[in-house]
């Protein structure tokens, strides 16, 4: 049995580069299921990296649903 991750928080990940979010996204190419993706507060990351991942997921995932980008809420 196919199992595929379905969901994907790396909220307020201080270590989280444009080089692992490029990563991350041609890993997630073969993921046809992922239906949310959280990376809030994530500070390391610039427009381009963001760019690239979107560009993989739009082109190879259908199913995502929820896409959270962002700085984190302080209290």
């Amino acid at each position: 049995m196919e199992q595929s991750l379905r969901s994907l928080s790396l909220n307020e990940n201080k270590k989280l580069t444009d080089y692992g979010v490029i990563a991350l996204a041609e890993a997630l190419s073969n993921n046809r299921k992922l239906a949310h993706l959280s990376l809030i507060g994530c500070k390391s990351l610039t427009d381009e990296s963001l760019k690239v991942f979107y560009r993989v997921l739009v082109e190879h995932n259908t199913m995502l649903c929820s896409l959270e980008l962002g700085a984190a809420e302080t209290t």
